[in-house]
Order: structure tokens, then C-alpha cells, then sequence
């Protein structure tokens, strides 16, 4: 086995890390002045044409993008401080502390907020603790003004992607607002329920297969609804939400629990594409008056508990 020396590994860490910097640099060039589409293809394509996994071409595309209007961050990266993992995340932080606080990149805050995750990033910290960093300035940065829709319940927020593991299977992630995340998980509990087999025998699959199950089934009902030779509607989703009588402010949803205004909640289920009206219906439980509102796509809904 050889022994590499710590100064040899050390160059050889920062050699990597201005190759990352200089394909992110070609690569937001090249999308700019428009190389990929004199041959056909997106810049993307023309990325992975050259050899360059899926994810390394997202990841060159998004930080080149965003280098030029973060200038601390362009620096260190160009001098090899930080590998192409930190620079991405400091990239996707800064985009999500912007968001939820509507500050411009050139804003005080965006830019002190560089200069923080650089440094945290260069102490040792990993992509994923600058990330966690970020989403803690995020929400402590986020104004409060009655007019500011809650990070939980803003869908401008959401954000779903995916990728082929070495195995060939499809592996993703998801961040969504609370609503669209109630009506996920109302959906997929519906379909997911442990059906026995024919002779009796209880269901033999997990709780984590009934729910892929279930997924898979939700996804081909909505192929089949939104065909053009469609003879049903969409499939709709029941959404829950409890409204104390006495204190109107703790209102909860059924799985992921408060939210913040059950009135402007239900106007943005109806813009959401549910037009129907919601209907109270008071309930008690254990001697605690409640309103429920139920929220079915295309119908009005009420019940007594």
C-alpha cells in the first residue's frame, strides 16, 4: 500500500476542488453564450454527453448560475478552499434564505449570510451542517408580519427531486408545505391500508411496502384521470382541518398538525383547486367543543364526530 503525505493529499483535495470551480465556470459560460443549443441540446445534455454524471451537470449548472452575484463564495471557491459539495450547499442555503425572507441576493443579510456559511464551511463543517445552518438563519430571519405566509404553509417553498441510484432504482426527495403534505399522506394512508389475502392470511407486506403500494396506485389513477380519453375525474383528497371553538388560533390539520389561519388555509384549498366551499361541523371530544372543516376537491363536506 502507499503512503501519501498529508501536504500530497491536501493539493491533491484542492486540485479537485478548482477542476469542480472551473467546470461550474464553463458550464454557466457555455448555457450563457448558448453552445448546447446550436447542437440541439440543453446545456444539461450536453454536459452528460461529455461524460458528466446527471447530478455533477445539475449541481455545475446551478452553481455557475449563482457564483457571479455571490462574490465571497466565487472567491474561495476559485482559490480551492472548498470542494464542489460545500459550494453547492452554501448555493442552495443562500437561495433558501432568500426565499423565505424575500431578500435580494446583494441584500446585507444574503451577504453576511455568505460570508457565514463560507466560514462554517471552511472550519470543517460538512455540506449537510451548512445546509442545517442555513435553514436555521432561514427561520429566524423570516419576518413577522401577519401578511408573511408561515414557512410551513408557503408552497413557494416546495421542492421535489429525484435520481438513479447505482442500482438503477429511483431514489428523491421532497420538501413540501403542510398542505399539499396532509393530502399526500391522507391519500396514500387511504390506499395503504393491510388488505388480507383471499384465504384470510393477514396482509403480509410492511408498513413501508403498503405505502410504496399505495403510491404507485395513486400515480396511476391520475394517469388515468388526466387522459384525453379520461371517463372519470381526478381522484380527490379528503383534508382535515380542526378548528377549537374557543381559541381559533390553534387549528390543526389532521397529520401534520397546526397551522396558522383555518380561513386563509381554506382559501388557499380553494385556489388550489378545490372549489368547494367548507362546511363547519361542531364536534366534541372529551369535553372540548371543536369545528371541523373538511375539505374534499369539488364537494362540501360535513360531519358530526
Amino acid at each position: 500500500m502507499m503512503w501519501m503525505p498529508t501536504s500530497l493529499t491536501r493539493s491533491a483535495v484542492r486540485l479537485r476542488a478548482v477542476t469542480d470551480h472551473v467546470l461550474t465556470v464553463l458550464s454557466a459560460q457555455a448555457e450563457r453564450v448558448g453552445i448546447a443549443k446550436r447542437s440541439g441540446m440543453r446545456t444539461r445534455e450536453l454536459l452528460m454527453a461529455n461524460g458528466m454524471a446527471p447530478v455533477v451537470a445539475d449541481r455545475c449548472l446551478r452553481v455557475g448560475r449563482a457564483l457571479s452575484e455571490l462574490p465571497t463564495l466565487h472567491r474561495h471557491s476559485s482559490n480551492g478552499f472548498l470542494s464542489g459539495e460545500h459550494v453547492d450547499a452554501i448555493v442552495r442555503g443562500v437561495a433558501r434564505v432568500s426565499t423565505r425572507t424575500r431578500e435580494p441576493i446583494g441584500s446585507e443579510t444574503i451577504t453576511e449570510l455568505q460570508s457565514t456559511l463560507v466560514g462554517q464551511a471552511i472550519s470543517g463543517a460538512s455540506p449537510a451542517e451548512v445546509m442545517k445552518a442555513a435553514r436555521a438563519v432561514a427561520i429566524e430571519a423570516t419576518p413577522d408580519d401577519a401578511n408573511t405566509v408561515p414557512a410551513a404553509e408557503d408552497a413557494t417553498l416546495n421542492e421535489m427531486g429525484w435520481h438513479q441510484g447505482n442500482d438503477g432504482r429511483l431514489q428523491g426527495s421532497f420538501d413540501l408545505d403542510v398542505l399539499t403534505g396532509e393530502r399526500l399522506i391522507c391519500a396514500v394512508d387511504t390506499a395503504s391500508r393491510p388488505r388480507p389475502l383471499p384465504d384470510g392470511t393477514p396482509d403480509p407486506r410492511s408498513a413501508g411496502r403498503r405505502r410504496a403500494d399505495a403510491f404507485g396506485q395513486l400515480l396511476e389513477c391520475a394517469a388515468r384521470a388526466t387522459a384525453d380519453d379520461a371517463m372519470v375525474g381526478a381522484p380527490r383528497t379528503e383534508v382535515v382541518v380542526t378548528v377549537p371553538v374557543a381559541d381559533r388560533s390553534t387549528a390543526r390539520l389532521g397529520w401534520l398538525g397546526s397551522i396558522s389561519d383555518p380561513g386563509s388555509h381554506a382559501g388557499r384549498v380553494r385556489r388550489r383547486g378545490h372549489p368547494g366551499r367548507p362546511r363547519p361541523a361542531r364536534r366534541t371530544h372529551r369535553g372540548v367543543s371543536h369545528e371541523t372543516l373538511v375539505h374534499r376537491g369539488g364537494a362540501e363536506s360535513g360531519h358530526r364526530a
